[in-house]
């Protein structure tokens, strides 16, 4: 029997990386990704916003394949692949085969996970992983109580930090298992987990280093975008069940149903079992998914969190969830109701697959008429909110990007910028793959630098401050500057005197199968002096 659903879980898992692989070059970049990617331009202990993990690991996959949307998502669909082999061993010893190949099952149909982690490369994606591992080297310890496990333990928390911040609360489960365990919870005072610690500290040094080294902005800042500033902001109701909705949508509705029961259900058995290893089984079960999902829950409660933050929460709950399906596809109602979530997901999975490629849905349908017909900057509203578009353009921009650059005299070569973090990760990825700007030095004519660049001049902190610490570099030069319909200003009121002159702008409308999808504006901006910007706008 083992052999049989180990069997069947290596076909699953075989096939579905096999189908990401055909998909993850369909379209382009997220801007999140596009983001990631600039990271390993600048490899560097850490970053603003997040561990230096997402960075490394593209750095390696562009080092292999070349610069491309395929090597930048290839980690993910290789990472999700390793990931749901750790899942199964999860799932396989605190339950059976047959429960984690059904936990599998499970896995590779909600989007948080299927998709968003297995597709799309973020940090949240080597996260799963060193969660999952943490969680099985755990498991081990638990049965076997072999010391060695410790070591692997601590190594795999410290790898779990490098990726995201959120896997502090891998060490909090732990913690609350040991505490709450009769039969483990001499393990506190045995030496072990303090070294195991230590060692995950060491390996997440370098981010306290570069912390340091920065005034911890990194940390500051994800404590003030995580829980909000200027003090407890009131009470929100209606941003918590957004949050709830979000995480329904990330999770698919009626799965997030079954998720919720099964909470219920393993606190149920918990209490009420008089099974010594079902209540710990239950109790790790818990503890490695109540911590993280109650804390962004709570936070939601008076600020805004993206709905992916706490997903880490319904792996451990999934393998659960999926016990409670075994247990219950007796019931025919139950049965019913799974096989439509399944089918209802499926169909919602295959349908956003089916419109990046080939935009198959028709928004405009869905909107008020007014809306609908609504138009700004050339662009219909329908094709403002398709977050589908975003993929898409950003070669387009770049080839014409080239091509202006490509008009200025050598050795008078013009920097390239933007306002907008979120635009410069897009653009950046977009020029430096279309064209010959990635391939000279320097932009051609900037001093000391050994690839191309792109500029963010914001009034806004983000990553992009702690890599142009040089803009004196670009004193006197001239600038090429894009912003977009979605994120649009006028350089010349947002820059005012930093620069001599402003160009006419060139609008440049990008189209997807013949419809306008978005405008990009470009503007040449001559005699730069970083000096005369804005207090807010020159560097920190």
């Amino acid at each position: 029997m083992k052999t049989k659903w180990t069997l069947y879980f290596w076909i699953l898992n075989i096939f579905t990386a096999f189908l990401r692989l055909l998909f993850i070059s369909s379209a382009g970049l997220t801007t999140d990704e596009a983001h990631y990617w600039v990271y390993s331009k600048f490899l560097s202990l850490s970053y603003f916003d997040h561990p230096p993990m997402i960075g490394y690991i593209i750095k390696v996959s562009t080092l292999i394949f070349g610069d491309s949307v395929f090597a930048v998502r290839f980690p993910a669909v290789l990472i999700f692949f390793t990931a749901s082999f750790i899942f199964y061993l999860c799932a396989e010893k605190l339950f059976d085969g047959k429960i984690a190949f059904a936990a599998v099952l499970l896995l590779n149909i909600m989007p948080v996970f299927s998709f968003f982690g297995a597709v799309i490369n973020v940090p949240d994606t080597p996260l799963a992983l060193f969660w999952l591992l943490s969680f099985l080297l755990f498991i081990l310890i638990l049965k076997t109580e072999k010391k060695i496990y410790w070591h692997f333990l601590g190594f795999s928390l410290g790898f779990a930090m490098l990726s995201k911040y959120n896997a502090a609360a891998l060490a909090a489960s732990i913690l609350i298992f040991l505490l709450l365990s009769k039969r483990h919870r001499f393990i506190l005072k045995t030496k072990e987990p303090y070294i195991a610690l230590l060692e995950s500290v060491l390996i997440f040094l370098p981010v306290i280093i570069w912390n340091y080294q920065n005034g911890f902005a990194s940390f500051a800042f994800q404590f003030k975008h995580g829980f909000g500033s200027g003090g407890l902001p009131p009470l929100s109701l209606i941003s918590f069940f957004r949050c709830l909705g979000a995480q329904s949508a990330y999770i698919s509705p009626p799965f997030f149903v079954l998720l919720s029961a099964s909470v219920y259900f393993c606190v149920k058995e918990f209490i009420k079992s008089g099974d010594m290893e079902i209540k710990e089984r239950n109790l790790l079960i818990l503890s490695f998914c109540l911590p993280i999902l109650i804390l962004f829950n709570a936070v939601s409660l008076f600020n805004e969190i993206l709905p992916h933050w706490p997903a880490m929460g319904y792996l451990s709950l999934t393998i659960y969830a999926a016990y409670i399906m075994e247990k219950n596809l007796n019931k025919k109602w139950f049965r019913n109701y799974i096989v439509l979530s399944y089918i209802f997901t499926a169909l919602v999975i295959v349908a956003a697959v089916l419109h990046i490629k080939y935009k198959i849905i028709p928004i405009e349908n869905f909107l008020p008429q007014e809306q609908a017909l609504k138009i700004e900057h050339g662009i219909k509203k329908s094709e403002q909110i398709d977050i589908t578009n975003d993929l898409f353009g950003w070669q387009e921009i770049g080839k014409r990007i080239n091509e202006i650059y490509a008009s200025f005299p050598e050795g008078k070569k013009p920097f390239i910028f933007t306002y907008k973090s979120y635009l410069a990760g897009q653009l950046y990825f977009g020029i430096f793959t279309s064209g010959n700007i990635g391939k000279q030095d320097a932009s051609g004519s900037i001093s000391g630098q050994k690839a191309m660049r792109i500029f963010c001049l914001s009034d806004r902190i983000d990553g992009y401050d702690f890599w142009q610490k040089d803009l004196d570099i670009l004193k006197g030069k001239t600038g090429i500057f894009i912003s977009s319909d979605y994120f649009y200003t006028e350089p010349s009121e947002y820059y005012g005197e930093a620069f001599t002159s402003y160009s006419k702008a060139e609008e440049f409308s990008v189209y997807r199968d013949g419809v306008k999808i978005k405008n990009f504006f470009i503007v040449i901006c001559r005699g730069f002096d970083p000096d005369k910007m804005r207090e807010e706008i020159k560097m920190r």
